[in-house]
């Protein structure tokens, strides 16, 4: 689990915790893109929301404070992925400390499962759904 102490000291940590109201674990967030670039860098894309306990008149959940959680990561040594299929629903995310850097480390309900190890990874945010 994402320690909240550790994402308030992540550059855009704190807009995430404040967006959301807590450290999210991305359940049923989608992976939008998912980049491995040259020069040891990654960046991953999803679209996260906050699922509500009310329901509308067709009985589904109720989903706000929809945004896209842009994670860039720098000096990457290790990516191990799995069930590699682009795109993807997250069951839980987790960001935690590694040795001197950080570790991102994702299951899935659907798509790619992977984790990511990196020197500094931030965060960034744009409020709302991701352009269709």
């Amino acid at each position: 689990m994402t320690d909240e102490a550790l994402l308030r000291t992540l550059p855009g940590g704190a807009q995430v915790l404040d967006w959301f109201g807590h450290a999210p674990h991305f359940h049923d967030a989608e992976i939008l893109s998912l980049e491995l670039g040259t020069g040891a860098g990654a960046r991953m894309a999803i679209h996260a929301w906050t699922m509500t306990d009310e329901t509308d008149a067709a009985g589904r959940f109720i989903l706000r404070d929809h945004a896209v959680v842009t994670l860039t990561l720098r000096g990457v040594d290790a990516v191990q992925l799995s069930d590699f299929d682009m795109g993807g629903i997250i069951d839980r995310l987790d960001i935690s400390r590694a040795g001197s850097g950080y570790a991102v480390a994702w299951d899935t309900a659907v798509g790619v499962a992977g984790r990511i190890s990196a020197a500094e990874i931030a965060l960034s945010l744009s409020p709302g759904c991701p352009a269709p």
